[in-house]
């Protein structure tokens, strides 16, 4: 027996030399900055507790290519530094300090980094493509290969500065899941001149790579609306109504004709979704959107889709435009109840004289034909196909 436990004792301390265990309490738990570019001259900093071990420390950067080490420093007890392996290519990298040949740990899962190349992402398109001279536009900038890999670090370049204004990453279309987008806000610019626009996915390093789309934003004169004709009509739109004023072809004269199909007209709440049927520097005739009875609305133009400016009579008077009668009502929502057996619509707040719209109109007005015949069902009576169509 005394054999036996000396055998064993001899086996333990043989596997604790061999295996090498986490380093005391050392544990990397996060860090701040999940990307940057290969070779970069910039460092990975980790965040944890008790990184300040005795001795040296070194970072290995993991892949299934094969495992680099780069110099590393520890700055505090809860924070340390790992220089970019200048030999590691493009990829994700499993991130360790060692002390020594003994990793520190990770409270859950193990830290990945990104290293990436220029030709990582690209950018092929902006919306809109132009914006008033004083600037504060958003715009939608789409790509493939964008990421955000830390506060400040997803950027858009202005006119070659390097990290111009932060950028937001957006939520990828699923009807187009390879196209990623972002959205930034345009300075302000001289009327008539353009600002070259790219995109960086490390906004702290100078020296990162930007894009080379070449895109262009374009800065036009705010223009004005001066007056508009009729000033009321039916609220459930389609009539025709002119606007007069100055500038209003500010876009198209820097972007070409084609950029009158991005002019929209604004009454109230209540913007159109067609281009004017006639656009001059002074004139612009609209079909206008259905809006609500009610308080006056002001009424405005945006060249670009998005940047309205409001009528004014050049007086410091706002001229209105009044509703009257009822529009269609909109379809906000579409759910089932809990017990999926009712089918819950609803429609846009309005004062409406419910009564007399109750059953006016198939529910193919609202929804698709398929919905509408996806809820209906069908029977076959002798060999005739019936159904009950309700309506809203």
């Amino acid at each position: 027996a005394a054999l036996c436990a000396s055998v064993s004792v001899l086996l333990l301390l043989l596997l604790a030399l061999l295996l090498p265990a986490a380093v005391g309490l050392a544990v990397v738990s996060s860090v701040v900055v999940s990307g940057l570019p290969v070779g970069s001259p910039a460092s990975f900093a980790l965040l944890g507790t008790d990184l300040a071990q005795p001795g040296g420390v070194q970072c290995s950067y993991a892949a299934a290519s094969g495992m680099f080490l780069a110099a590393g420093t520890v700055n505090s007890a809860t924070g340390a530094e790992c220089n970019v392996p200048s030999a590691a290519g493009a990829g994700s990298y499993t991130l360790t300090l060692l002390y020594g040949n003994v990793a520190a740990s990770n409270y859950f899962e193990p830290v990945v980094v990104v290293l990436y190349g220029p030709s990582a992402f690209s950018l092929v398109g902006l919306y809109p493509a132009g914006g008033p001279a004083g600037g504060g536009t958003t715009v939608t900038l789409t790509g493939a290969g964008f990421a955000d890999f830390g506060a400040g670090q997803l950027c858009c370049s202005f006119a070659g500065a390097h990290c111009s204004s932060a950028a937001t990453l957006l939520a990828v279309d699923e009807a187009d899941p390879t196209t990623t987008r972002l959205s930034c806000v345009l300075p302000s610019g001289a009327a008539g001149s353009s600002t070259a626009v790219e995109i960086t996915l490390n906004g702290a390093v100078p020296s990162a790579p930007l894009s080379s789309s070449g895109l262009q934003f374009a800065h036009y004169a705010a223009p004005t609306v001066t007056s508009f004709t009729p000033d009321s009509g039916d609220a459930s739109g389609g009539f025709v109504i002119t606007l007069t004023g100055s500038g209003f072809d500010g876009l198209m004269l820097l972007l070409g004709g084609g950029a009158t199909e991005h002019v929209r007209l604004k009454i109230g709440e209540s913007i159109g979704t067609v281009a004017p049927s006639f656009l001059s520097a002074t004139v612009a005739i609209f079909t206008a959107p259905d809006g609500a009875a009610g308080a006056p609305s002001i009424v405005a133009i945006a060249l670009n889709g998005q940047d309205f400016e409001a009528a004014s009579d050049g007086g410091g008077g706002v001229p209105t435009f009044s509703f009257t009668g009822y529009h269609p009502p909109k379809l906000t929502s579409a759910a089932f109840s809990n017990d999926l057996g009712t089918l819950v619509l609803s429609f846009d707040a309005q004062p409406t004289d419910r009564a007399s719209m109750a059953g006016v109109a198939s529910c193919a007005r609202l929804l698709s034909a398929d919905s509408v015949a996806a809820l209906v069902g069908a029977s076959n009576i002798n060999d005739t196909k019936v159904s009950t169509r309700p309506t809203c």
